[in-house]
C-alpha cells in the first residue's frame, strides 16, 4: 500500500552527488534503448495512462507528488513513441484531470486500442520498480503472455537505469463480487486497468517506477532528464510489445456450463466476461432439469424444494419422472405440473394412472397389501401397488371389495358366532370389536379377541354391568337403570348405563350410592343415616330414598330441608318457630310474626318470625329498614356511601318507599336515579340537560346540550376568554374537555426546516396540480407552499403551525372540494359562508398573498398589536381585535361571539390538526 507521507534527507551533500551520478547514468542508458521506428500499422493505437491526477495526488513523499510525476513520465513516453510511429491516445485530457478507472478503460475501448499501460510511483517503504501484469487465467489467456512479457522487457530497462527489479506481479481478485471470476471459471485480475482491459479484449499493465517515500528513489525522480530516460524505457518496451505490426488476438468465447469440481458437479453462469456459479436454483439443460443447491453444487437423491420433494438421479443428477425406485420403495414423480403439484414432485395420496388406483402414503411410498385408509379398509396388489375391487381371495379368504376399492368383509360371513364358549360378532366377514349396537342394544366385544362381554365390565376407567341371562334383555346386552346384584342395589345410568356413584335423581327421589367401598361396594346404594359433607341425612331403611321436611325416625322427630341436610338448632318452618337439639331431634314450636308491625310508634316488618333489616321490595317498592333496629326509614338516609329519599306522605308512593326521578326538598331540587334511587351527585346528563349535583345531591346548575361549560360546570360566558372547558353534544356525551391554552402568536415550537419538511409531506398527495405546473401562483412544489407558509406566518407573528393547521382543516390538506378552488388562493376560508356556492369567496393574486391574508385574520382575532406587512386582508376590518389569543377560543362559542366559524368544536378540530403536524 502507498503511504502518503513527506521523506527528505538529511544529508543534502550526500542528495546533490547521487543526483549528478543517476542523472549522467540515465543519460547513458537512453542510447542504448534506441530503437528502429517500426511501420506504420492500421491496429489501434496505445492508451497511455498517467496515474492519479485532479485532486488525487497519489502518493507523497521527499516534496513529491505521485500524479506530477506519472505525467511527466507519461508525456515523455508519448514523446518517444511519436518518435517511433507508435499511435497514442492519452487517457487523462490534461494534467488537472482525474477521470475514473471505469472512464480510463472506456477511453481504450473507445478507441480500439492495442493495449492500455498506465503509469505509476509507488510507497510503503519498499524500493525499485514492478509491472502488474494479468494472471495466467485461460479468459482471454493472451493478456497474460502479453502484459508478463512487457513486464520482464520494461523491468529490465528500468534496472539498467538504476531502479532494482521487483519482478511481474498478478494478483487475483477476491472472492464473493461479480467480477471475481472470468467466463473460463478461474478468478479475475484484482486492479481494474488490467481486469476492464481483459474484459474488453486487449492487455492492460500497471508500471510501479519505484518508491516515493525511498530516499534514493525520490532523489532520481527530483531529476527531470530520469524522469524523461524513465518514459523513453517504457515507450520502447511498449513499441516492442505492441508494435504497428500488431493484430488483436480473438477474444476468449465462453457459455454457461457444467464445471467438474473433484467428484462433484457446479453449474457456472456466463455473463460477458465473467461468471458465477449457480446457487439455490433451477438448471436446465441437455433436455434435463437439475437443481443446484445453496452451496453452489449439484443435488443428487431427495432433496425438498419449495415445500415440495423431488428425487434426481444419481451420479447425472437430472430430476427423475414417473415412477421411481428408490431403497426397495415406489414412488410417483408427476411427468407434468397439475393443480397438486410442479413437474418431478413427488405425489401423495390417491393416484389414478392408465385407469387403475395406487395409494401414496405420507411418505410418498406406494402401498401394497392391506391398508386402512379414513376409517375404510383396502387391499392393493403386491408387485404393482394396483386397489383391487370386487371378489378377491387373498391368503385363501375370499373378501368382497365394492367399487371404490373399500372392503366389505368376507364373502361368507356375518353375524353372532358362538366359539369355544364364547360369543363373537362377525361383520363384513371380521370380528367386531369395541362397542357394537346390534337389534336394538349394545353390546361390549373386548377389544384384543372379540369375545362378548357379561356382567361387570370395567371399560375406559368405568363400570358397565352386561346382562349374563336373558331374564330382562338379550344376554350381553348392557344393562340401564337399577341393578339388584349380590344383596345390593345398584344404579346403572339410563343413557349410558355406566354404574353411578354419589347422588343420583330417578323417579322424584334423591339416593346415595357410595363412592368408595368402605361402608358397602362401590356404588351401591346406601340406606339409614349419611354423614356427607357436614350435614346428616337420613335414606330410606326399605327404599334408600333421602328424606325431606318432617320424619319421625327411632321416636323422635327430626326435619330435613329440600336438600335432605338436618336441621338443627332455631328455625322458622311453616310460621312457627322450631328448636331442634344437636342431634337434630324436635325440642319445642310456638308461633312467629310475620308481614308488617306496628310497634310503639315505629313500623317494622317480619320474615319467618324475624325482623327485616336493610333493604327490602315489598308490593313492587323498596323500603329501607334499620339494619340496627329494623325500623322502618322515613326522609334522606345514607347507605352504602349514597343519598336516598324514602317518601314522608303518601302523595307519590307508600310512605317509607323509595323515591325515584326529580324531587324539591327544602327550596332545593335532587335527582334520584330511577332505577337504583340513589341521589345523583356531579356531572349528569338528565332529561337533555347537563346537570351539576353538589356532593349532598342539590342541583348546582344546569344548561342546554351542545353546549359548552366553564370549569365549575356553568354555562359558558363567550365574554371570557378560558372560559370554554367542557363540551356536551347532542347526544350527552362531554365531547371535548378544555386541557390547555394554546396561543395562536409567538413563536414556533418547531424550526423552519423541520417544519417546510413536515408540512409539504401533509400536503404532498394532495398538492393541487394548478400550482406545480403554473408558476404564476408562486409555489409549483409542496416545499415552496409549506415555505411561504412559515414566511406568511413569521412575518405577522403568528406561530406557523397553528397556520398550517387552519389551511389542513379548511382545505383537507389542499384536497379542496369546498366552497373556495385551488386558483382562489384562499387557505382560510375567508368570505365563505356555510351555504356559499362553489367559488363563492375571496380570491388572492398567489399563494404567498393568500397565506398572508390569513395570517393577518388570524392576528385580527388573536392580538391588538398593529400588522407588520400592507393588509391583503380584505376582512380584517370587520374583526373584534384579539378576541381569541388561544386555538381553543376559535368557534360558535368563541371569547366576544362567532370565532372564524360556526363549528362548535373548530378550534379543538384545529389542535389536533396542529398536533399531527408537530407531533
Amino acid at each position: 500500500m502507498k503511504e502518503k507521507r513527506e521523506v527528505r534527507s538529511k544529508n543534502p551533500g550526500l542528495k546533490r552527488a547521487f543526483k549528478r551520478a543517476a542523472v549522467s547514468a540515465c543519460a547513458a542508458a537512453a542510447v542504448s534503448l534506441a530503437l528502429a521506428v517500426p511501420a506504420f500499422a492500421a491496429c489501434g493505437p496505445v492508451v497511455l495512462d498517467a496515474g492519479h491526477g485532479g485532486g488525487d495526488s497519489g502518493a507523497v513523499g521527499n516534496g513529491l507528488t505521485e500524479s506530477n510525476l506519472t505525467w511527466r513520465i507519461t508525456k515523455y513516453a508519448e514523446e518517444r513513441l511519436k518518435q517511433l510511429g507508435i499511435p497514442t491516445v492519452m487517457a487523462r485530457a490534461s494534467e488537472n484531470s482525474n477521470p475514473s478507472l471505469y472512464q480510463r478503460n472506456k477511453v481504450a475501448q473507445d478507441v480500439k486500442a492495442r493495449a492500455i499501460v498506465s503509469f505509476h510511483i509507488n510507497s510503503g517503504g519498499g524500493t525499485g520498480a514492478e509491472v502488474l501484469v494479468a494472471n495466467n487465467a485461460a479468459y482471454n489467456n493472451f493478456c497474460a503472455s502479453e502484459t508478463q512479457s512487457f513486464g520482464r522487457d520494461v523491468l529490465s530497462r528500468l534496472s539498467s537505469l538504476g531502479l532494482y527489479n521487483r519482478g511481474n506481479k498478478p494478483r487475483d481478485y477476491p472472492s464473493g463480487s461479480t467480477v471475481s471470476l472470468y467466463a473460463s471459471a478461474q478468478s479475475s485480475d484484482y486492479y481494474a486497468i488490467v481486469r476492464n482491459a481483459r474484459a474488453s479484449g486487449f492487455s492492460g499493465a500497471i508500471i510501479e517506477h519505484g518508491f516515493i517515500d525511498r530516499g534514493d528513489d525520490a532523489l532520481k525522480f527530483k531529476s527531470d532528464a530520469f524522469l524523461k530516460q524513465l518514459g523513453y524505457a517504457d515507450a520502447e518496451a511498449i513499441a516492442r510489445q505492441w508494435p504497428n505490426s500488431y493484430s488483436r488476438p480473438a477474444a476468449s468465447s465462453y457459455s454457461s456450463r457444467w464445471v467438474a469440481s473433484g467428484s462433484r458437479w457446479r453449474w457456472f453462469d456466463v455473463s460477458g466476461a465473467y461468471g458465477s456459479y449457480a446457487a439455490g436454483r433451477w438448471v436446465d439443460s441437455g433436455g434435463s432439469r437439475y437443481y443446484i443447491g445453496g452451496d453452489t453444487y449439484m443435488v443428487t437423491g431427495w432433496a425438498k424444494i419449495s415445500n415440495q420433494w423431488y428425487y434426481f438421479n444419481a451420479p447425472n443428477g437430472d430430476m427423475a419422472k414417473g415412477w421411481k425406485q428408490v431403497g426397495g420403495q415406489w414412488y410417483w414423480l408427476r411427468p407434468s405440473g397439475n393443480g397438486y403439484g410442479p413437474v418431478g414432485s413427488m405425489g401423495t395420496g390417491w393416484l389414478q394412472l392408465d385407469g387403475q388406483w395406487y395409494y401414496l402414503d405420507g411418505s410418498g411410498a406406494r402401498v401394497e397389501g392391506w391398508r386402512d385408509i379414513d376409517g375404510k379398509r383396502y387391499y392393493f396388489m403386491p408387485g404393482s401397488g394396483r386397489m383391487v375391487t370386487g371378489v378377491q381371495t387373498i391368503n385363501g379368504v375370499q373378501y368382497r371389495f365394492d367399487g371404490s376399492g373399500a372392503c366389505q368383509g368376507q364373502v361368507n360371513k356375518t353375524g353372532w358366532s358362538f366359539e369355544n364358549g364364547a360369543w363373537y360378532y362377525y361383520e363384513n366377514g371380521k370380528k367386531a370389536t369395541g362397542w357394537k349396537d346390534v337389534s336394538g342394544q349394545r353390546y361390549y366385544l373386548d377389544p384384543a379377541n372379540g369375545v362378548m362381554a357379561q356382567g361387570w365390565k370395567k371399560v375406559s376407567g368405568t363400570w358397565y354391568w352386561f346382562r349374563t341371562s336373558s331374564g330382562s334383555g338379550p344376554a350381553g346386552s348392557l344393562g340401564r337403570g337399577w341393578l339388584s346384584d349380590g344383596g345390593q342395589w345398584y344404579f346403572l345410568d339410563r343413557s349410558s348405563g355406566a354404574m353411578r356413584t354419589g347422588w343420583v335423581d330417578d323417579g322424584g327421589a334423591r339416593y346415595w350410592l357410595r363412592v368408595d367401598s368402605s361402608s358397602g361396594p362401590e356404588g351401591s346404594m346406601g340406606k339409614g343415616w349419611l354423614a356427607r359433607d357436614g350435614h346428616w341425612y337420613f335414606l330410606d331403611r326399605s327404599s334408600g330414598a333421602m328424606a325431606r321436611g318432617w320424619r319421625d325416625i327411632d321416636g323422635k322427630r327430626y326435619w330435613f330441608d329440600t336438600s335432605g341436610a338436618m336441621a338443627t338448632g332455631t328455625r322458622t318452618i311453616d310460621g312457627k318457630t322450631c328448636v331442634f337439639d344437636a342431634s337434630g331431634a324436635l325440642v319445642s314450636q310456638s308461633v312467629v310474626k310475620s308481614g308488617w308491625q306496628t310497634e310503639g310508634s315505629a313500623r317494622y316488618y317480619y320474615e319467618n318470625g324475624r325482623k327485616v333489616t336493610g333493604w327490602m321490595s315489598l308490593d313492587g317498592h323498596w323500603f329501607f329498614f334499620d339494619r340496627s333496629s329494623g325500623a322502618m326509614r322515613t326522609g334522606w338516609i345514607s347507605d352504602g356511601g349514597k343519598r336516598y329519599y324514602l317518601r314522608t306522605s303518601s302523595a307519590y308512593g307508600p310512605v317509607g318507599s323509595m323515591g325515584t326521578g326529580w324531587l324539591s326538598d327544602g327550596g332545593k331540587r335532587y335527582f334520584l336515579d330511577r332505577s337504583s334511587g340513589a341521589a345523583a351527585t356531579g356531572v349528569r346528563v338528565v332529561d337533555g340537560r347537563v346537570c351539576n349535583f353538589a356532593s349532598d345531591g342539590a342541583l348546582a346548575s344546569d344548561g342546554p346540550l351542545n353546549a359548552w361549560y366553564d370549569a365549575s360546570w356553568r354555562p359558558s360566558s363567550s365574554s371570557v376568554s378560558g372560559s370554554k372547558v367542557h363540551f356536551f353534544d347532542a347526544s350527552g356525551k362531554e365531547a371535548c374537555t378544555r386541557t390547555t391554552n394554546t396561543p395562536v402568536m409567538g413563536s414556533s415550537s418547531m424550526g423552519k426546516d423541520a417544519f417546510v419538511k413536515v408540512f409539504a409531506a401533509k400536503i404532498q398527495g394532495n398538492y393541487p396540480q394548478v400550482y406545480r405546473s403554473d408558476a404564476k401562483y408562486g409555489a409549483t412544489t409542496p416545499e415552496a407552499f409549506a415555505a411561504a407558509a412559515w414566511n406568511a406566518a413569521t412575518s405577522e407573528g403568528v406561530r406557523p403551525e397553528v397556520l398550517a393547521a387552519q389551511v389542513g382543516n379548511e382545505t383537507g390538506w389542499l384536497r379542496f372540494g369546498g366552497i373556495v378552488n385551488a386558483n382562489q388562493c384562499n387557505f382560510g376560508g375567508l368570505g365563505a359562508l356555510d351555504g356559499n356556492a362553489n367559488g363563492n369567496a375571496a380570491t388572492f393574486k398567489n399563494v404567498q398573498e393568500g397565506l398572508l391574508a390569513q395570517a393577518q385574520h388570524l392576528k385580527a382575532y388573536s392580538s391588538k398589536a398593529a400588522l407588520s406587512q400592507a393588509c391583503v386582508d380584505p376582512r380584517f376590518h370587520l374583526v373584534n381585535r384579539g378576541i381569541a389569543p388561544y386555538l381553543e377560543d376559535y368557534g360558535a362559542d368563541g371569547h366576544g361571539g362567532l370565532v372564524w366559524a360556526s363549528n362548535r368544536l373548530y378550534g379543538r378540530d384545529l389542535l389536533s390538526a396542529m398536533r399531527s403536524i408537530t407531533g
